[in-house]
């Protein structure tokens, strides 16, 4: 099973599709969901994560999730508990502590907040403007490892970083040179506007010659990548970054235009289904789980295949469970 937030690409799924042909995607890359929000989608009532803290890690990942009234109050000093170890380092048994004892770590957590956000303040008061051309603005922080605690409110830094918007697209980048177990350090992308998506940036960086770079990708409005050597100059990853973006920008200038109002023509069955499912009515026999893969009614079952190759629509959200056909206890996934 599959489940992530960012869209792979086609080549991937095929080689995914290929390698694993029972492969189910339940991907939702509508730039709504999290990964906390995924998992308690999927084990359904299984297990039922307290719903503050579900509000909260949700809206510190998706800044555009709006958080319930009965909620809000709880959503700072649950993140000034989880932040409390500084950047990266909120681990398992942190959250486990949360869960278990939720009251006590909110109390630690209402009077860690307000250090929290003096931190962040302080971090965004050390940006310098380290590229500026006709068409791009780069801004850049180096976070000293003394200053790594505790860690930054990534929604107070965005809010301080949308203050740097203008005409032109400017990128801040964050770097963290603090060494992973992995042995790689972090590079943090996020943008002042809508001028430049800094998750194609940061895909970008990894095929940046003699760039260092070994994974990278994100949303368009917040990034990162990882980079092998913490000793590497700062104007070389600059130099990477404004030439991937260069790279996305021309990608982007390239791309066909959008699709008519009515989509994909070939998935109207599929929303009509999808449409018959945000009612709470059962999708056609045969659906597991994934609203990925559900086809039309009278369209032949074959060999496992990417979403777009199928004509269907790559970003749906909601998943189902539909009754399986009857006298099949195993059926096959559509």
């Amino acid at each position: 099973m599959l489940t992530d937030l960012i869209q792979f690409s086609d080549s991937t799924l095929n080689d995914l599709g290929r390698a694993v042909p029972s492969l189910l995607d339940f991907s939702v890359c509508n730039e709504r969901e999290c990964g906390t929000s995924l998992a308690q989608a999927f084990v359904g009532s299984a297990f039922c994560l307290d719903e503050d803290i579900l509000q909260a890690v949700w809206q510190s990942d998706v800044f555009m999730h709006q958080v319930p009234e009965r909620c809000a109050d709880t959503v700072r000093p649950i993140m000034g508990w989880l932040l409390k170890d500084g950047q990266g380092n909120t681990s398992i048994e942190l959250m486990e502590q949360l869960v278990d004892g939720k009251a006590s770590c909110l109390e630690r957590g209402a009077r860690l907040v307000q250090e929290v956000e003096e931190h962040t303040e302080d971090i965004f008061g050390q940006r310098r403007l380290v590229h500026e051309s006709p068409e791009l603005k780069v801004m850049l922080v180096d976070i000293p490892p003394d200053r790594r605690k505790p860690a930054v409110d990534l929604q107070a830094y965005q809010r301080a970083i949308d203050t740097l918007q203008s005409e032109k697209p400017t990128i801040f980048a964050t770097l963290d040179r603090f060494v992973l177990p992995s042995g790689n350090w972090y590079l943090g992308l996020r943008r002042a506007g809508e001028g430049v998506d800094v998750g194609a940036v940061a895909k970008l960086l990894l095929h940046e010659a003699g760039g260092g770079f070994v994974s990278g990708g994100g949303h368009p409005f917040a990034a990162g990548a990882q980079h092998s050597d913490p000793a590497v100059a700062e104007g070389a990853v600059v130099a990477a970054v404004v030439a991937a973006a260069r790279r996305a920008s021309a990608a982007r200038a390239a791309e066909p235009p959008p699709l008519p109002a009515g989509g994909w023509p070939a998935a109207a069955e599929g929303r009509a289904a999808g449409a018959k499912r945000g009612s709470g009515e059962a999708l056609g026999d045969g659906c597991l789980a994934c609203r990925a893969r559900v086809l039309p009614a009278d369209e032949e079952r074959g060999p496992w295949r990417p979403r777009r190759e199928r004509g269907i629509p790559p970003r749906l959200s909601v998943f189902h469970r539909a009754r399986p056909p009857r006298g099949d206890p195993s059926p096959e996934p559509t």
